[in-house]
């Protein structure tokens, strides 16, 4: 009797871990579920797809990887900056001064427009590292223009521009005050 009693014991306690390691393992695959990479959306296929019967056969559907950007606002925005801003996007960032530069001397520019080829001429020195030049010019953007959008990229860019004259001070001076 002292047998049984002892085997009756023993079955608890294995469906106990049985139980238990069921559970561990429901809660692994839930775990590893919530971890696995979302799918792409509908509307973005993961590989081109062809044009269907209805449309026309050269048009292929893409994702949005391998989609171009649609034009940006500013060149819809500001038409008279479209050409500036075309050398911009290029990375010709020396031809892209020149042309806000000529820009703003022409006056033919007012208002949110001006701004923003003040805005962009700055962006067009701060990439070719001219930097007091840019500060100059963000600073004036600033002054006229402090509610555009833009206002928080210049901000931003002035305390780069001061982060990194101490900076470069620190390196010539080896830290020394």
């Amino acid at each position: 009797m002292r047998q049984e009693s002892e085997a009756t014991q023993a079955r608890p306690d294995g469906r106990r871990f049985i139980a238990m390691a069921v559970g561990l393992a429901a809660l692994l695959a839930f775990a590893l579920w919530l971890r696995r990479p979302s799918e792409p959306p509908p509307s973005f296929p993961a590989e081109p797809v062809a044009a269907s019967a209805g449309q026309d056969a050269q048009v292929e559907r893409l994702t949005p990887l391998h989609a171009k950007a649609p034009p940006e606002p500013a060149a819809r925005s500001w038409p008279r900056l479209a050409a500036a801003l075309e050398l911009l996007e290029k990375n010709d960032h020396g031809k892209a001064a020149a042309h806000f530069e000529q820009l703003i001397a022409s006056g033919n520019l007012a208002g949110e427009e001006a701004g923003m080829a003040l805005y962009f001429q700055a962006e067009a020195l701060f990439a070719m590292d001219r930097l007091q030049e840019a500060r100059v010019l963000y600073r004036k953007f600033l002054d006229a223009h402090p509610s555009l959008p833009a206002a928080d990229n210049a901000r931003s860019a002035l305390d780069y521009i001061a982060r990194a004259a101490e900076y470069r001070k620190a390196l010539a001076t080896g830290g020394r005050p």
